[in-house]
């Protein structure tokens, strides 16, 4: 197998000096996170950054989890405390669900997801058609910048319809896609039902939910290239595939930790466990951060010539937010669409269950109704008024 040239020089450096350069940075890092993050200099407070010069010594500092977010958000808006920014602020905000406020800077590379584009085939020059939504939460932006860094014009076809979108390919021929691997299949499907052209996609690049084998089959039938990432709303692209099905590759810029979910320790290589990651972004620093995946550390470099560590990519959640169509449901989220509903007698407890059904997350809310309304409410009627409150509240369908 051949794999185009790197997208810089970095991700061929010596692994030992790349290590060496992480750690040096770590204590100026670290203090000026105690210093500007009045959430930090409360975690940090017992903290002297100088100390912190090894894996080891970062092992010793607290971990904070995403889900901790929508909690510490509340008490102090808007972002937490997290947010390290000058007089000016940040240059976007956003409010994804939970709900969880992010923000981000418009420093070229802060979403780090360029590399994650060059490895998939993007080139300058192309056309990206992209999927991810523009609206409340960072996705959209995460791929534009790092697709217009490559020197690729984007069309920003965001959560519109399959239908509209499988016409806009045909219309505007893109080279490229990028966007959550189920919806190219419908795309792609939408495209055959009405006859829309959609060959002149050769390269796919997606997160945000799981890539099936029947997904990669199907656009490797198309002779559509596409390989998949990992990232979050808070850190951007953490990790990516250089080759299908291969281990995923660490993001030049983070600094990532495998540890024990319970005591946060570090684990062996090749032993699962929750994701912590410190981003050295100096706007909105995160240290150990966990964004409640499970994933292991793997052994050997890449055939690619990359040298940074590799992941086993995406391997369960150690969170109570389960994802779901490439959205997070929290439980603070099901517990509210409840007591929305208790407030007008219709259902008195709930569970979520998000299960897979040939590349599909199908969500089903099971909701049983206070004993003393069940013969009385007309069971359509409460399953209608369940359903769009469970929509408005997290922009997901279930069936309830």
């Amino acid at each position: 197998m051949t794999f185009p040239q790197h997208h810089s020089a970095l991700e061929s450096r010596d692994p030992e000096l790349r290590e060496r350069e992480l750690l040096a940075g770590l204590p100026e890092f670290i203090a000026h996170a105690k210093k500007n993050s009045p959430a930090y200099a409360q975690l940090l407070r017992h903290t002297d950054p100088r100390d912190i010069t090894t894996r080891e010594a970062l092992a010793q500092l607290p971990a904070t989890n995403k889900s901790d977010l929508i909690g510490l958000q509340e008490n102090s808006p808007p972002f937490g405390g997290f947010g390290a920014f000058a007089e000016t602020g940040p240059a976007r905000a956003f409010l994804s669900p939970g709900p969880i406020a992010e923000c981000a800077s418009d420093a070229r590379g802060r979403w780090r997801t360029a590399p994650v584009f060059h490895a998939a085939g993007f080139r300058r020059g192309m056309l990206a058609h992209n999927s991810f939504s523009y609206h409340f939460t960072p996705a959209g932006v995460m791929c534009e910048s790092g697709a217009r860094e490559l020197g690729c014009a984007v069309f920003a076809a965001g959560t519109e319809s399959a239908e509209r979108q499988a016409r806009a390919v045909e219309r505007l021929r893109p080279a490229a896609y990028c966007g959550p691997p189920d919806f190219l299949r419908i795309l792609l499907e939408k495209a055959d039902e009405i006859g829309a052209d959609s060959t002149s996609l050769k390269a796919a690049s997606v997160s945000g939910g799981y890539l099936s084998p029947d997904i990669r089959a199907q656009c490797e039938a198309r002779k559509i290239g596409i390989l998949q990432w990992y990232g979050t709303a808070e850190l951007g692209a953490v990790a990516f595939e250089v080759a299908a099905g291969d281990a995923m590759i660490l993001s030049e810029g983070i600094l990532a930790e495998v540890a024990d979910p319970i005591t946060r320790r570090p684990l062996p290589l090749g032993e699962k466990g929750e994701l912590l990651a410190t981003n050295f972004d100096w706007d909105w620093p995160l240290i150990r951060f966990s964004p409640g995946d499970l994933t292991a550390l793997v052994a050997g470099e890449s055939a690619c010539g990359r040298t940074n560590a590799r992941i086993a990519g995406w391997l369960g959640r150690c969170d109570p937010a389960v994802k779901a169509r490439g959205m997070f449901v929290h439980p603070a989220q099901v517990e509210r669409v409840v007591a929305r509903m208790n407030r007008v007698g219709v259902v008195g407890a709930a569970q979520l269950i998000v299960r897979r059904d040939g590349g599909r997350d199908i969500l089903i809310l099971k909701c049983a109704p206070r004993p003393e309304l069940e013969s009385e409410s007309d069971g359509g009627e409460m399953r209608k008024k369940i359903a769009e409150a469970f929509r408005e509240e997290t922009r997901l369908r279930a069936e309830v």
